[in-house]
């Protein structure tokens, strides 16, 4: 599950509106919903002599869709750099295929986390005054709610549920890197959009073969400025 340079080349979501332009001022508190459908998968990684393991899980895994949720807060510290933070829910994994013949045809696992994000925003330039182009970086801790695996069969109206291990690590962390931009709507609120990469660099396990999940989507949120 090598990471292709391709995945970091997500075009941004355009959106067109035809109001009025307006900046926000006041306050430097804002406080947002957001949302954002995912491509997931993981990396896999071994310190010893395991590397045909790996060889043979990465022809099996494939990525799945997820998503992250959540609520959010940004600090502004300049016109051009600010901090954000919040607390977002999270649904993670990778699908498995099966390599017999047998009903089933596949397996994905879930990895439910909170995660306590930590970022810095960085304005680079604007348009008009209505739209906000920005960069981002920053950690997140991700506390580890539960696994879930779904299995799928050849009977495609055949599914089943189950729980999974729960045993994982019960905190990881993160890093991730964003651009995008704000889209002003009114004196009050904004919309921002953004491609965002994470991947954690601590393991989901601490096992011979270390499985460090990433995820790539657009980041949808409304944002209010108090």
């Amino acid at each position: 599950m090598k990471i292709s340079a391709v995945l970091l080349l997500v075009i941004l979501p355009l959106l067109a509106f035809t109001q009025k332009s307006d900046s926000l001022k006041g306050s430097k508190l804002d406080f947002g919903f957001t949302f954002s459908p995912e491509y997931c998968n993981s990396i896999l990684k071994s310190t010893d002599d395991r590397q045909f393991l790996i060889n043979i899980l990465d022809t099996l895994e494939t990525s799945k869709y997820g998503y992250t949720i959540g609520t959010d807060i940004s600090f502004k510290l300049t016109d051009k750099i600010s901090f954000a933070s919040g607390i977002l829910f999270s649904n993670w994994g990778e699908n498995v295929k099966t390599v017999d013949a047998t009903a089933l045809k596949g397996i994905t696992n879930h990895y439910y986390y909170l995660n306590l994000p930590l970022k810095l925003n960085y304005y680079a330039w604007s348009r008009r005054e209505k739209i906000k182009f920005f960069m981002s970086g920053g950690l997140s801790a991700n506390l580890f709610l539960t696994h879930k695996v779904s299995t799928q069969y050849t009977n495609s109206s055949m599914k089943g549920n189950a729980a999974g291990n729960n045993n994982l690590s019960k905190l990881n962390f993160s890093a991730n890197v964003g651009i995008g931009f704000d889209y002003i709507v009114s004196d009050n609120c904004y919309f921002k959009f953004e491609t965002i990469y994470q991947q954690n660099f601590t393991p989901i396990l601490n096992s011979p073969i270390k499985r460090f999940l990433f995820s790539i989507g657009p980041n949808i949120g409304f944002y209010f400025h108090f």
